[in-house]
């Protein structure tokens, strides 16, 4: 894999970690997704941040390692998205996943006060509770999975889309959203900031950055990558999900 890197203005400093998505999983030929990405200063300071809607990407002070800084972006996306629909201290949240968003839905919703349970599987030990749970995490985009979720959830409760679930399948909004007054909410993979939550951002980059420490897409497959100009070279650490991270060596 070759990938070009080339400041257009701002500070100098190099790439140091990225987390790519793949647009198809299984493919790992196919157009590759910047989510969030790392630099460090010639002075040592690492710098992060994700790209815009026009491929802008604004630097922020880092508060952890290049690769814990990397995947800061969705961890934040999905901590905005609880703090947006409110979180009571103590709600019991469900995770449904086992790959890389999941192990980071379910660092992110412990962090913010949520007691968490995970499972992989719908018909698994911990799905089978009868209890439902306050609020649902799907992270698999799986089909049938979001709908299973809805049915975990409590009435008035909440359900949070990670991977892009809510917008590629079908939901009988009539039998969820109206009748059961669930809120489902889609969590984009990089922030979208309303007014005023730049300060948040800001307050509570460090404490997330404690929280996702030491998760990371699963090296499954592992690629060589080049970077130009400067002729770097790195490696792409790569999950079955279509999740992986970039690591540039010095």
């Amino acid at each position: 894999m070759r990938i070009r890197h080339e400041g257009i203005s701002g500070p100098e400093c190099r790439l140091r970690a990225a987390l790519v998505r793949w647009e198809e999983p299984e493919d790992p030929t196919r157009r590759v997704a910047l989510v969030g990405v790392a630099w460090e200063a010639p002075g040592g300071a690492i710098s992060w941040g994700w790209p815009d809607v026009a491929g802008r990407f604004e630097l922020r002070t880092g508060p952890d390692r290049p690769e814990v800084c990397s995947v800061l972006p969705p961890a934040l996306s999905l901590a905005l998205a609880f703090r947006r629909g409110g979180v009571e201290l103590g709600e019991r949240a469900l995770i449904l996943g086992d790959g890389f968003l999941a192990r980071l839905a379910c660092a992110v919703a412990s962090a913010v006060g949520y007691r968490v349970v995970q499972t992989s599987e719908p018909g698994g030990h911990d799905a089978g509770d009868s209890m439902r749970a306050d609020v649902v995490i799907e992270t698999t985009a799986v089909p049938n999975r979001l709908e299973w979720a809805t049915t975990r959830c409590r009435d008035w409760g909440r359900v949070y889309s990670l991977g892009g679930g809510l917008t590629s399948v079908p939901l009988n909004y009539y039998a969820h959203v109206h009748r059961r007054a669930l809120t489902l909410t889609q969590v984009p993979d990089r922030p979208v900031l309303c007014a005023g939550e730049e300060e948040i951002v800001t307050r509570g980059t460090a404490r997330l950055a404690d929280a996702v420490r030491g998760i990371r897409p699963e090296g499954v497959e592992i690629l060589d990558a080049q970077m130009f100009p400067d002729g770097s070279s790195g490696r792409l650490e790569r999950e079955r999900s279509g999740w992986g991270l970039l690591l540039v060596e010095g």
